[in-house]
């Protein structure tokens, strides 16, 4: 029977780039690696990753491998994909108390409601992953609705975060300084103005909100199920990035969770250009990063919020064609308005760019008072945290 990874090592494994698995584990004679890297220093990285790893003792220890338990070895045997996603232990499935088996290298969990052949997926011999979906629900289960609904958003959008160990990153790095990074199975890494990857990944959207409700509902364990529903129910879809997934659930929440309470919004909602539209963005089409279609303005063909960030760029969406987008967008009669990340993270700035969007949306002036202060502090707690931790908290 194959080990199970789970919980939040589960999700960091989902979150790991496929060009890194296939490093990590893919056969030295595959063609892509091949082309991208040479057998020898294939061989190295993988010696480097597991050597800058806490497991690097445990790779020596063949001969004492009886004494790990069953869990424990099968990880052993792929201890390079092992190291590139976790700093251990590693988060495993079992069915009773009774099989608990603890280690530096394995971390037991209980999940009495068992798996379905669904639930789980074969990424190397004797290693199985529960799906996102399930790793999310085992996560919920000890989160708070806020923090499901984070990385659910993150399952629901079109971004993942992983920066990666050392010789990873430097390898990934010498591979994108050259041209040589490939959009490997619909994945992308973004770069920061100076050239430098961020961690941060564009990739195919895993879930719908939809999707993550229906599995919470047939869920065969109770455990986490109920807080799993209630995040699918204020996720977002479709978010690129971090920032836009903490900016539309400032926006987007009731007043009593802390948001702004303003209407229902589209992330990166895609926008045809006018063949005059697009000489400007030098491209057919453009994406407001939020989008409504309805506002005060009769001659408005919508409201957009521009996210700007310096940290992180998909090659297309570079600071340099951002003012181009803009102006793309408002020659089709879009109201375009900026939000940096300053003003985002500043409450007093930040009510008074959402008061301005209520504004052009119609929606009434309403007063604070202690309890809604109380809860966007509150809200603003959980959502401005370090990103690539936030499995853990």
């Amino acid at each position: 029977m194959d080990t199970i990874i789970c919980d939040i090592s589960a999700f960091l494994f989902w979150r790991m780039p496929p060009l890194v698995r296939l490093l990590m584990l893919g056969p030295e004679e595959d063609a892509p690696l091949c082309q991208l890297v040479e057998p020898d220093r294939v061989r190295r990285l993988r010696r480097e990753v597991v050597a800058a790893s806490p497991f690097a003792d445990l790779a020596d220890s063949r001969g004492s491998r009886a004494n790990f338990g069953h869990a424990a070895c099968a990880l052993l045997s792929a201890l390079p994909l092992i190291a590139a996603f976790s700093s251990g232990p590693v988060d495993v499935l079992v069915s009773s108390p009774g099989e608990r088996r603890a280690s530096r290298l394995v971390r037991p969990r209980v999940w009495g409601g068992g798996v379905e052949e669904s639930d789980v997926v074969h990424v190397a011999p004797g290693i199985s992953v529960v799906t996102p979906a399930l790793a999310l629900q085992q996560i919920a289960a000890r989160a708070t609705t806020v923090r499901a609904a984070m990385l659910a958003s993150e399952l629901c959008g079109c971004f993942s975060v992983h920066r990666g160990t050392g010789p990873v990153a430097q390898l990934l790095q010498e591979l994108s300084d050259e041209g040589r990074l490939p959009a490997y199975s619909g994945w992308r890494a973004a770069t920061d103005n100076d050239g430098r990857l961020t961690g941060l990944w564009l990739r195919p959207r895993l879930y719908t909100t939809s999707h993550l409700r229906r599995i919470a509902m047939n869920a065969a364990s109770p455990r986490g199920r109920a807080r799993l529903a209630e995040a699918a129910e204020i996720a977002l879809e479709d978010a690129a990035s971090p920032f836009e997934v903490q900016a539309g659930l400032l926006l987007g929440l009731s007043r009593r969770r802390g948001g702004e309470g303003l209407p229902p919004f589209r992330l990166n909602q895609r926008v045809a250009l006018t063949p005059a539209a697009a000489k400007v963005a030098r491209q057919r089409a453009c994406y407001c990063d939020i989008f409504w279609k309805e506002t005060t303005n009769p001659t408005c063909a919508g409201l957009g919020v521009e996210c700007q960030s310096a940290s992180h760029h998909f090659g297309m969406r570079s600071s340099v064609s951002d003012a181009d987008r803009a102006t793309a967008l408002q020659l089709l009669g879009i109201e375009v308005v900026q939000l940096t990340h300053g003003v985002l993270a500043d409450p007093r700035r930040f009510a008074i760019f959402a008061a301005e969007l209520a504004k052009r949306l119609g929606v009434p002036s309403r007063p604070n008072f202690a309890q809604l202060t109380e809860a966007q502090l509150r809200l603003r707690r959980e959502l401005f945290i370090d990103w690539e931790l936030l499995p853990e908290v």
